[in-house]
């Protein structure tokens, strides 16, 4: 019965989704970024309410407590074990080193000791505090990082063990027969409850917002604490790639308790209520930032004081085959190339050892005139650099940024409403699983450039994914600053309007399936 149990709980349609990002995190995450995969199993934990110690439609069911939280207990250990062992497998077959294995199991134990944790309050009740998982979750991040410290693999994964057993006989020992639904103190002070709708009287009237506190509670329930310290902690150096992702994992969440879908309520209405708070707090901590001095130009010199070589920040190199850089007067040189995430690339405004000085000199200026929007002389930049800020600081390029933003957000919005849409649903019965793969892919790609690059470039290799592409699209755009922000204000009205109407074809919940906790 309890294999039975275990496949009809809701933690279980995520299993090959799961299976899924484990095998592609074993396959592209470089070793230095091996507990990025704590964050991909954390999350659709999140969203499985970890703190209910049975699924919330077996608790009707003639089944004892225990057999109820057995199986609730085997479907979270699945959804946090089934990744790590796929990225596992992955591991042996590219030929990783076994002590990546045991980090592996580390996190594991971790996490089999967060799941345990948060099944801990409230046994006797078929839910538990709400509140606990987020908390646990913050005490082993703290205790972890002093743990792994001072103590070798071995003794932690013991002494992981030895607090999972105490823990699950403590909760063992308190299992009663069967679960208290609803807690007493609430059964009594249900009937005598007024009702608030419209017709009620005029002294029960007033109270009416109050009935807008459950829609509230589904956008900014404690689930969003999370994703908004996550979105605080990406945006240093203005680098929002890192926090748009977890812009959208709010709306994600609420989205995945559809109970409000079926209220007489505008969907467009419901989908601003639970993405644009998290999308203004993003986009005005960007507009908002200090002005960071990014873009300096770094260079060394010889014994002889001659300028040996100078390093610019990646996102002004080029792609693709190497040219060769002629100056005016004929004397030339073909920069070297390098690879970053195995495209390759080249520095524009380098020159070899047996160009002149003159060269080496028109070479610098053709890069700060690039980086800075003026050409400085090599003796001058030391005194310029301090006052003259780069061209990604100011208040044109910032305006971009922020309008990139929001593209990329509602471009993540668009395809996580895209994958719930009723269509989707009748072909794919898992696309809304995409967004989450979508995550993923981009988490990868992150981590690919920031542990896995090896740049030889002075600057961030993350900073190139979102500077790059916006400085050749801030050449592309006119001078006039109106028709830029109209240029870069058509393409979210776009996709704001397309999301509204992929909401549109999101089909309400069945009855029976809504829940307003």
């Amino acid at each position: 019965m309890i294999p039975q149990l275990v496949r009809a709980d809701p933690a279980w349609k995520l299993n090959t989704q799961m299976a899924a990002m484990g095998v592609l995190a074993g396959l592209l995450l470089p070793r230095q970024a091996i507990g990025m995969i704590a964050f991909l199993t954390w999350m659709p934990w999140l969203q499985c309410r970890p703190e209910e110690h049975a699924a919330p439609l077996h608790t009707a069911l003639p089944v004892r407590a225990r057999d109820l939280f057995l199986a609730r207990l085997l479907a979270l250990l699945l959804v946090m074990w089934l990744p790590l062992a796929t990225c596992a497998a992955a591991f042996a077959v590219t030929g990783r080193p076994a002590a990546d294995m045991v980090t592996l199991l580390e996190l594991g134990a971790a996490a089999s000791l967060v799941i345990l944790m948060s099944q801990s309050p409230r046994v006797g009740q078929a839910s538990g505090s709400e509140f606990a998982p987020a908390i646990v979750m913050v005490i082993i991040t703290a205790v972890a990082l002093p743990t792994v410290h001072f103590l070798e693999p071995p003794a932690i994964l013991a002494l992981c063990a030895l607090l999972a057993t105490g823990l699950f006989w403590n909760i063992w020992r308190q299992l009663p027969l069967a679960f208290e639904v609803l807690p007493s103190k609430e059964a009594r002070g249900s009937a005598a409850r007024p009702s608030l709708s419209l017709a009620a009287p005029p002294h029960a009237r007033r109270f009416m917002p109050l009935a807008w506190l459950p829609l509230i509670r589904w956008a900014y329930g404690w689930r969003g604490i999370f994703p908004l310290m996550m979105i605080v902690m990406g945006l240093g150096g203005g680098e929002w790639l890192w926090a748009a992702i977890f812009c959208t994992v709010p709306a994600q969440t609420a989205l995945r308790t559809p109970w409000p879908l079926g209220l007489p309520i505008r969907r467009g209405a419901l989908l601003t209520i639970a993405l644009a708070p998290w999308l203004l707090v993003l986009l005005l901590s960007l507009a908002l930032a200090p002005n960071r001095q990014r873009g300096s130009i770094q260079f060394t010199r010889s014994e002889t004081g001659r300028v040996s070589a100078f390093k610019l920040p990646l996102e002004y190199w080029r792609y693709g085959r190497t040219p060769e850089i002629q100056a005016p007067w004929g004397e030339s040189s073909r920069p070297k190339t390098e690879h970053f995430l195995g495209v390759p690339v080249y520095n524009p405004f380098s020159f070899e050892p047996q160009n002149s000085p003159q060269f080496i000199e028109w070479q610098f200026q053709r890069a700060t005139a690039a980086i800075y929007g003026q050409a400085i002389a090599l003796d001058d930049y030391q005194a310029k650099r301090s006052t003259l800020p780069p061209l990604v600081g100011r208040a044109p390029f910032r305006a971009l940024n922020v309008a990139a933003c929001a593209l990329w957000v509602l471009l993540l919005t668009n395809v996580l409403v895209g994958g719930m849409h009723w269509r989707v649903q009748r072909y794919a019965p898992f696309g809304q699983h995409v967004i989450s793969v979508v995550f993923f892919l981009q988490m990868i790609l992150i981590a690919v450039a920031d542990f896995g690059s090896g740049s030889p470039w002075s600057g961030s290799a993350r900073n190139v994914l979102i500077q790059a592409p916006l400085i050749r699209v801030a050449a592309l755009l006119p001078g006039n600053a109106a028709l830029a922000a109209l240029i870069a204000v058509i393409p979210i009205a776009c996709l704001c309007w397309s999301a509204a109407r992929l909401m549109q074809g999101i089909e309400p919940p069945p009855p029976n399936a809504l829940d307003t906790r």
